[in-house]
């Protein structure tokens, strides 16, 4: 008897995600980062996927702000679920390993661990990426 095996090869693309990502260059708490973003007709970052996360990072990136902590569109619950401005389960998130630890119920990008998400108090003030 023979046994053959199939693989399967899975190739991802990410398409073009027309979310397109401003940066306020001010130090704001969160609350104030997500007026600053309605100010400007959009909304703080809530990203959905691993590809508009990659597309948000570029953006920063490209600005040549990857040394700053941003604030996005995020917040922690009691239930340690990540959540967007309007209360919605996010289906995205990119923590850092051990996070959330409880320090506060705001999502910001830590610079200092690659831009990837962190909970923090939210009136620290960071820079804010805004959406739409």
């Amino acid at each position: 008897m023979m046994i053959r095996t199939a693989f399967l090869i899975l190739v991802v693309y990410c398409a073009v995600t027309n979310a397109a990502f401003t940066i306020i260059k001010k130090e704001l708490t969160w609350q104030q980062s997500v007026d600053a973003c309605k100010d400007a007709g959009k909304s703080l970052a809530a990203v959905r996927t691993g590809c508009q996360f990659n597309d948000m990072l570029k953006k920063i990136r490209d600005d040549g702000l990857a040394k700053r902590d941003f604030w996005i569109g995020a917040t922690v619950g009691i239930d340690n679920f990540v959540h967007n401005h309007n209360g919605d389960e996010l289906p995205y998130n990119n923590f850092v390993c051990g996070q959330p630890d409880g320090s506060g119920p705001c999502v910001q990008l830590w610079a200092g661990m690659n831009l990837l998400y962190d909970d923090t108090p939210c009136n620290n003030r960071k820079y804010a990426i805004c959406q739409g």
